[in-house]
């Protein structure tokens, strides 16, 4: 189970980088007739901040995304409040907890990858849509009663919760 959840790990990263790479591929190159290295206005300070998203983060960076994480944090262990509700079929509670929770956590999730470099922003993106699907399958689940479902999902909109922070940057 370990290793499927690895390999599940690395396939996302991986359609994820494919993706970005294949969208960055095919947009057109920027340049001006007869100018040489010269960028139109305004794309000298774009390109500059893509080329830094290879780059480290600044301290002041950290800071502000770690801020911001850490609520997403703190939302992450209300998340694990809905279990013992789906073990006792409470669904009335489950659903409460999921549409309370829901909303909020996307717009911190929001907050925190806005603040992320744009080479980490693509896959902390992707892997945040995950998390939300899997809620909303929660929810669906408690609709029709469905436990297995709603464990199911669950469990793997925390396995995208844990992988979503680990793509945050740490000091």
């Amino acid at each position: 189970m370990i290793l499927f959840k690895r390999i599940r790990q690395l396939l996302l990263i991986s359609i994820v980088s494919i993706s970005a790479l294949a969208i960055a591929l095919s947009q057109p190159a920027f340049a001006l007739p007869n100018s040489g290295d010269m960028m139109p206005s305004g794309l000298e300070e774009v390109s500059q901040e893509m080329d830094g998203g290879f780059e480290s983060y600044m301290p002041a960076q950290i800071a502000k995304i770690s801020k911001a994480a850490d609520t997403v944090k703190s939302m992450r262990k209300t998340l694990t409040n809905v279990q013992p509700d789906i073990q006792l079929r409470n669904w009335d509670a489950v659903h409460d907890d999921v549409a309370r929770l829901l909303p909020k956590l996307r717009q911190n999730i929001k907050s925190v990858t806005d603040n992320l470099k744009l080479s980490d922003r693509a896959l902390a993106r992707a892997v945040a849509t995950e998390i939300f699907i899997h809620l909303e399958r929660v929810d669906e689940a408690d609709e029709l009663q469905n436990y297995q479902a709603a464990e199911v999902n669950y469990t793997q909109a925390l396995q995208d919760f844990d992988i979503f922070l680990t793509l945050l940057p740490t000091a």
